[in-house]
């Protein structure tokens, strides 16, 4: 995957990111607690 490929998957990562509703955001950062205790809710939101 070349720089150009990544970077466009991050941008892509971002705007699905930004469509999420509050609901579907809080349980993303609920499930990804769970998984790594790094991600709590206010730096999933930031």
């Amino acid at each position: 995957m070349n720089h150009a490929s990544r970077l466009a998957a991050f941008a892509a990562l971002g705007q699905r990111l930004a469509a999420l509703t509050d609901d579907e955001l809080t349980d993303l950062a609920a499930r990804a607690r769970n998984r790594n205790g790094w991600f709590d809710l206010p730096n999933v939101r930031t």
